[in-house]
């Protein structure tokens, strides 16, 4: 799921996190990596979101808030949270 702004991801976040873990994805539109890696995270997202694990996808140029307080400083960024 795309998180439209840093404040949709800290309300997505909070509603997961009491039952899931979550892995979030900080991607950015002009972001080579992010788009030859989107294929094989979109594969994992279909076989496992939802079974424990919720996948999250923020682009850094709708989240700048969300990225600065993850530490953001290369994408793609992939974090696993418990």
């Amino acid at each position: 799921m795309l998180a439209r702004d840093s404040s949709d991801l800290r309300d997505l976040m909070s509603s997961t996190l009491t039952s899931t873990s979550v892995v979030l994805e900080f991607v950015a539109s002009w972001c080579g990596l992010c788009a030859m890696i989107a294929p094989q995270m979109e594969l994992l997202a279909e076989e496992f979101d939802g079974d424990g694990v919720r996948f999250l996808k923020a682009d850094v140029e709708d989240c700048a808030e969300a990225a600065k307080d993850f530490g953001v400083e290369v994408l793609p960024s992939i974090l696993i949270i418990r």
